[in-house]
């Protein structure tokens, strides 16, 4: 539970300094989940939770291509940091470190 409130508190701070447009304010991205254009983060994280074991150090959300899109970045228990992006909508997997796109 510790490590699902850090995800919230980083992903709080990455809205709040990702950029100063409005696709970022709170209010706006509540209105996204609420109208299924966006996946709230923890439902995110519980679905891909062995695949992001570890430790989460970054959460970023961006606006790419009209698509939203979550960069994941995670420590492993090995020492070796993986990044993961995931579509902001369905929650698939797009990419994980240097891997190819899945749909």
């Amino acid at each position: 539970m510790k490590t699902v409130f850090l995800f919230l508190v980083m992903v709080a701070s990455t809205f709040n300094q990702a950029k100063a447009d409005s696709d970022y304010d709170p209010e706006r991205l509540q209105q996204l989940i609420n109208s299924k254009q966006l996946i709230p983060l923890e439902q995110l994280l519980d679905r891909h939770r062995e695949l992001l074991s570890g430790r989460v150090v970054d959460v970023e959300l961006e606006r790419e291509h009209k698509r939203w899109i979550y960069e994941i970045k995670v420590l492993k228990e090995n020492g070796k940091r993986r990044e993961f992006y995931f579509d902001g909508t369905t929650g698939a997997l797009l990419k994980g470190d240097h891997e190819e796109y899945h749909h």
